[in-house]
């Protein structure tokens, strides 16, 4: 993507109304808030204030975040990162890097999904795990080795002693 006003990116947004885009994040909030510390929640609704020429989009720097979120108790870089991670794992945001027509990277673009959309399934275990093939059967195993070993555990466990410290007297 090549950087811009955020006009351009009027086909990234997935909301009609600035109530649509808010009842979204308020549900998303509700879900998904607890797992938020309080400077990562400062910094979501930050950026959620940056949504509203292009609702749903925000183009704004993670510097200019940091520096907006500065009169409301002060927060750091790595906050709004870690914010932008856990948004983006649970499905509420996405990212996309501009590119510099000289080479290297430009701001970012923050698009907000509807929060009750479908996440992209992740891979899971097999429906039908094949049982292990085992070379040797329980019936293999002679009952007195077994015998053995649980009773010397048990027998470890009795000769352990507990030894109190004696009470300090003073004289």
């Amino acid at each position: 993507m090549v950087p811009g006003k955020i006009t351009n990116f009027k086909e990234l947004s997935e909301f009609q109304t600035v109530k649509e885009f808010n009842e979204s994040n308020k549900h998303f909030l509700k879900v998904h808030g607890e797992k938020f510390t309080k400077g990562e929640l400062i910094a979501f609704n930050q950026l959620t204030r940056y949504n509203v020429k292009v609702i749903g989009v925000c183009n704004a720097r993670i510097s200019t975040l940091v520096s907006a979120c500065h009169e409301k108790g002060g927060i750091s870089r790595s906050t709004v990162e870690r914010m932008l991670r856990k948004a983006r794992k649970f499905g509420v945001i996405s990212i996309h890097h501009t590119i510099r027509n000289k080479g290297g990277y430009a701001h970012n673009i923050f698009v907000f999904h509807h929060f009750d959309r479908l996440l992209p399934q992740q891979l899971t275990g097999r429906q039908n795990p094949q049982t292990p093939c085992s070379s040797v059967k329980e019936s293999d195993i002679p009952v007195s080795e077994t015998k053995n070993l649980e009773t010397k555990n048990i027998k470890k466990l009795k000769t352990k002693t507990i030894r109190k410290q004696p009470a300090f007297s003073p004289t």
